[in-house]
């Protein structure tokens, strides 16, 4: 009984009274214990949209990936492909641009959906 009872409760990130694990505002300090939840627009704007990243991945290899605020692996979308456009003047190219584009398209789409993940996972409080 007793730890049915600590499942179902938690504690407040503020002022650590005890409160139900579903609070969403603590009853004793009135701090938010989660962040409400955002609206469809915010949503395509905090990097979590698989399908955003996947068109601005497509447009030009790494914008999908900055989106999604992997910067460093944008930047290297971004590079290998403009240095696999380089190279089609030895035609290397003509298999690394289509390779990397797709590549670059398809792991942007990925690493939105892993940042959704992380950031729809509930706080953990100890």
């Amino acid at each position: 009984m007793a730890s049915e009872k600590r499942t179902e409760t938690v504690y407040c990130r503020e002022c650590g009274a005890e409160i139900r694990r579903a609070a969403e505002i603590c009853p004793e300090c009135g701090v938010r214990q989660r962040p409400p939840p955002s609206t469809a627009t915010e949503s395509l704007f905090d990097g979590r949209n698989p399908l955003v990243a996947a068109i601005l991945s497509a447009i030009f290899p790494g914008l999908g990936h900055i989106y999604a605020r992997e910067v460093e692996m944008g930047l290297f979308f971004a590079v290998s492909f403009l240095l696999a456009v380089l190279s089609l003047f030895v035609f290397v190219g003509v298999v690394l641009v289509p390779a990397i584009w797709l590549y670059a398209l398809y792991d942007a789409a990925k690493t939105a959906e892993r940042r959704d993940r992380e950031l729809s996972r509930p706080p953990v409080v100890e």
